[in-house]
């Protein structure tokens, strides 16, 4: 299964995933290229927040709005890949 399904389905679920999870999860070295590929290519609504550590590292951190997933799941809006 390709990184950018896992990362749909992990994001379907409603989490949250930052790249250390992607890595970890799906051994996705590149999850801001992936979540790219899901917004421009797939029309996936990724929404993303900056987040700043204290010791001064910044990541990105994407979920899915709730009312997406709820769209999704009751087949008003196509879902970016079947399951």
């Amino acid at each position: 299964m390709s990184h950018c399904k896992q990362i749909y389905q992990h994001l379907m679920t409603g989490q949250e995933i930052n790249p250390m999870q992607a890595l970890n999860l799906f051994g996705c070295f590149a999850l801001s290229q992936r979540i790219h590929d899901l917004k421009r290519i797939h029309g996936v609504p990724v929404q993303a927040r900056l987040y700043h550590a204290p010791n001064g590292k910044k990541w990105s951190i994407y979920w899915l709005e709730p009312f997406y997933i709820t769209q999704v799941k009751a087949g008003v809006i196509k879902p970016f890949c079947e399951f």
